[in-house]
């Protein structure tokens, strides 16, 4: 491939695009396009759990410790090592509900791929 730029000067170059960066680009966009398009990502309960972990940590400003979601356990400590991705995905619900979890879900696997392509 070849892009065509134009100096300051009025001149035309031509340079090469690197078939690497070309490569890591179409695997970044594949990964987007698989993902983001698959409804079996959201076959985990794991999912909501961490929507609603997260939703209730943006409503109350602080990372969630104890168990607040159930009847039975309510209080006992929960370890919470995901924190920031549950905020994350609390934010992508709150915008577009399940299609912006589709979307940063592609986005994060698309971002993967072209970061692994690159090397």
């Amino acid at each position: 491939m070849f892009a065509t730029t134009i100096s300051p000067a009025g001149e035309q170059s031509r340079r090469q695009v690197s078939p690497d960066l070309a490569f890591a680009l179409l695997a970044g966009l594949a990964a987007y396009a698989l993902t983001a398009l698959s409804p079996a990502i959201l076959n985990d309960s794991d999912t909501y759990w961490h929507i609603l972990s997260g939703s209730w940590m943006l409503d109350h400003h602080v990372v969630l410790r104890g168990d607040v979601f159930s009847y039975t356990a309510t209080g006992a400590p929960v370890s919470t090592q995901s924190w920031l991705a549950e905020i994350v995905m609390a934010w992508a619900f709150r915008a577009a509900r399940w299609a912006g979890i589709h979307a940063l879900f592609g986005v994060a696997a698309g971002l993967t791929a072209f970061v692994v392509a690159r090397f």
